[in-house]
């Protein structure tokens, strides 16, 4: 475990993961990444398959020890290219868009926590790659959990950053919550009833509803964790009609 908890460590003083300073809540944020790889959209390292209806895409990189990493609420591949791009010299790395986010598929239903991390258990199925260290920031870190306590033979070590039990003002504070419902509202009314706007107010919505973990399940997950605490930067405003 310390080894994984003092690069982690390195790589985010090094590359930032929390880099949506200046950028829209929920929104892509502007994160730096080595230009030769395209994270996100390379064919050479991507490919899906289908779990519970949904088509799921993900990309994999470099060799050794299999390494999950999950993108936040509203991100995909590509907004942790810069972790990718480091861990791959020591580690198998994975990483997945969620469930209707970027090029995966939408669920013809609610979204939740719940599903988008049995998608990833079923990912690591597919790829046959026994039990993984997992890295996850905020939405993601949520997932790293579950995947502790729904899937723990699956889960080696835990790196769980900005991540939350419940979505109440007991977990959250009042200004991230005002944000999330900022955001909300700000999409556009022409764009509600399109794919790309009922994709946007159910990925954004699910914050207000979810997660719902009782801190006991938390006793569940046998595997090594590092819980690390973060909050959105004050500078960042909430996602405005263009």
């Amino acid at each position: 475990m310390r080894r994984l908890v003092v690069v982690v460590l390195l790589a985010l003083s090094a590359s930032g993961l929390a880099c949506n300073q200046g950028g829209r809540p929920f929104r892509r944020p502007v994160c730096p990444r080595p230009p030769a790889v395209r994270y996100g959209a390379n064919s050479e390292a991507g490919g899906t398959f289908t779990h519970d209806g949904v088509t799921l895409y993900y990309e994999v990189y470099g060799a050794g020890d299999p390494l999950l990493i999950v993108h936040f609420n509203g991100g995909s591949i590509a907004d942790v290219g810069a972790q990718i791009d480091h861990f791959r010299k020591g580690y198998k790395v994975i990483a997945m868009d969620s469930r209707d986010h970027r090029k995966s598929g939408d669920s013809p239903d609610k979204l939740t926590y719940e599903k988008m991390t049995d998608d990833l258990a079923a990912l690591l199925d597919h790829l046959k790659t026994g039990p993984v260290d997992v890295l996850g920031w905020s939405d993601g870190g949520i997932e790293a959990l579950l995947l502790g306590i729904r899937h723990p033979a699956k889960v080696k070590k835990i790196v769980a950053m900005a991540a939350n039990l419940n979505p109440s003002d007991k977990a959250l504070r009042p200004d991230i919550l005002d944000l999330i419902r900022q955001s909300m509202a700000a999409v556009p009314a022409a764009d509600r009833d399109t794919p790309r706007g009922q994709r946007e107010l159910k990925v954004i919505g699910m914050m207000l509803e979810e997660p719902n973990i009782e801190a006991k399940a938390l006793e569940a997950i046998t595997a090594p964790t590092l819980v690390e605490q973060a909050g959105l930067p004050s500078r960042i405003r909430p996602r405005t009609p263009s």
